[in-house]
């Protein structure tokens, strides 16, 4: 199944990466990051 694939193509890819240094990942861009602010529009701070 695709769900099947998906979840081994990501367990591979965990186990390439397991190892990397802070110093690596600091390279990374991850593109399904959302944004957030601890301040409502008004300044208040939420």
């Amino acid at each position: 199944t695709r769900k099947g694939r998906q979840r081994r193509a990501r367990l591979c890819w965990a186990r390439e990466h397991v190892s990397w240094t802070r110093q690596q990942w600091t390279s990374v861009f991850f593109t399904d990051e959302s944004g957030f602010t601890l301040e409502s529009d008004s300044g208040r701070l939420l």
